[in-house]
């Protein structure tokens, strides 16, 4: 970690560790004004992290500290973003620190917190490219936001809310870097690392940017989020079904349908159900079925919105940087106003076949306006790939898969000792995959299924699972 940030921001770190050895209570939560909302509208403000324009409901209040790690809700915490990268930040301080609440491990973690916290506050005050000071933290917030890509840097940004008040116009001005010692436009060397830095990457837990960005990409800027809940109208925003980040001409190409068969896996259809920007669905047209069938069964079980995501992420169905996409068409659907608190038992018994031509006419009709999905060229085209997908939702839809999944952490309580283990899971998990004529390598079904980079290690695979088996027993 660079020495000045920590000085700069000694007092988030002390009161974070205040905050965490002592189990206090988490602040309460309040959000921006209306006089304060109007003044970001007419000024056309800018999210101060991917520079998308506010409009009516998508855009939320930030607390920069996350109240879950100590952070304060006042003015001085608290700066206005647009709902994407919100929710980015708190995935990414998830996939930093884990699960709350964070004071049960914070002496294990304490380094983590530590460098999410600095990550988080730099990167409001000094721009995403500040960010490459911390780049574990970057690189998680650069995949799940903007997959890598390039985002424009804000030009009408409004900073921290201590710092301006109704009727002030825009005044954060991304003029200063405070990192010296990293070349923050140079891309990272793609050679290997040694041995003592993969050793200390696997130590913390570092997963080096993918190779695959364009060659003019830089890393992209981070956030973090502290607040989970998700206003329930900005469900209904653009970014929902089809996220118009205004990306760099640099990045993914938008020219063409890119599809490619993997084994014999589903068809990975670019920016349909591909891990790149779009729509995100599940790669597997019977995953998105089984999730529809889930979400029917149980969304009355939930009082919220992210209540609900952690659910389906819980289900073990799709991963977790699916879900949030799945489950947003889903109320989309099903609900009239897009409230998730407003969904009934009523609305849920909507005929599958009528809920899935109020998906395809809403995606028709945004593929219909060209704001929308700005890299999509081959609108046609890409219709007939999503009416395609559907129709392999519908044929999948009340099937019983509940067994072409794997079980792993059943079978994690009932036979893993330790990394001895390995090889015996490895093989139950292939031929699982055999037997349902699939043809997968192991590392695809640990990240496709289970959501385990491919990067980690055996060792490091194995420590998980182990903590997965203590996790069950204490349970």
């Amino acid at each position: 970690m660079s020495a000045d940030i920590k000085v700069r921001y000694a007092q988030s770190l002390e009161r974070s560790e205040s905050f965490l050895k002592t189990k206090k209570n988490t602040a309460r939560s309040t959000s921006i004004t209306s006089s304060r909302e109007l003044c970001l509208l007419r000024n056309q403000a800018e999210c101060p992290i991917c520079a998308i324009n506010f409009r009516g409901k998508n855009h939320n209040t930030e607390h920069i500290h996350p109240r879950a790690l100590g952070g304060l809700n006042n003015d001085e915490n608290k700066i206005q973003m647009c709902t994407a990268c919100n929710n980015a930040r708190n995935l990414t301080m998830q996939s930093v620190l884990g699960t709350p609440p964070y004071y049960k491990n914070y002496l294990k973690i304490k380094q983590d917190v530590d460098e999410f916290i600095l990550w988080s506050e730099v990167t409001v005050d000094d721009g995403l490219l500040a960010g490459t000071a911390f780049p574990r933290v970057q690189a998680i917030f650069s995949e799940a936001r903007f997959a890598n890509s390039v985002p424009p840097i804000p030009m009408r940004a409004y900073g921290r809310f201590s710092t301006w008040d109704k009727d002030d116009p825009p005044n954060l001005k991304f003029n200063k870097f405070p990192v010296t010692s990293t070349n923050i436009k140079s891309k990272p060397s793609l050679s290997k690392p040694g041995i003592m830095t993969r050793f200390f990457d696997w130590i913390f837990d570092y997963q080096p940017p993918k190779t695959e960005a364009s060659k003019n990409s830089r890393h992209n800027g981070t956030t973090e989020n502290n607040s989970i809940r998700i206003a329930d109208n900005d469900l209904l925003k653009q970014t929902d079904l089809n996220p118009n980040y205004s990306v760099n001409e640099n990045s993914a190409p938008n020219n063409k349908i890119n599809q490619s068969l993997r084994g014999d896996g589903p068809r990975i259809i670019t920016h349909l159900n591909s891990a790149n920007k779009g729509l995100r669905y599940p790669k597997d047209p019977r995953h998105f079925a089984l999730s529809w069938e889930w979400f029917i069964e149980n969304a009355m079980n939930f009082t919220t919105f992210e209540e609900c995501i952690e659910g389906l992420i819980g289900a073990d169905i799709i991963p977790k940087s699916r879900a949030h996409k799945f489950l947003k068409t889903m109320l989309r659907a099903y609900s009239s106003d897009v409230i998730f608190e407003s969904l009934s038992e009523q609305d849920l018994q909507k005929d599958k076949n009528t809920i899935l031509s109020e998906i395809l006419a809403l995606l028709k009709s945004n593929l219909a306006n060209e704001k929308y999905m700005d890299y999509i060229s081959e609108r046609e085209i890409f219709m007939l790939e999503i009416e395609n997908y559907f129709n392999n939702v519908i044929k999948e839809f009340g099937k019983n898969h509940q067994h072409e999944k794997f079980q792993l952490l059943h079978w994690i309580k009932l036979n893993w000792e330790d990394e001895e283990s390995y090889p015996s899971l490895r093989d139950e998990i292939l031929a699982h995959e055999k037997a349902n004529n699939r043809e997968r390598t192991l590392k695809d079904i640990l990240k496709e299924d289970f959501d385990i980079p491919k990067s980690w290690t055996i060792a490091k695979k194995s420590l998980y699972w182990s903590e997965l088996k203590l996790s069950s027993e204490e349970e």
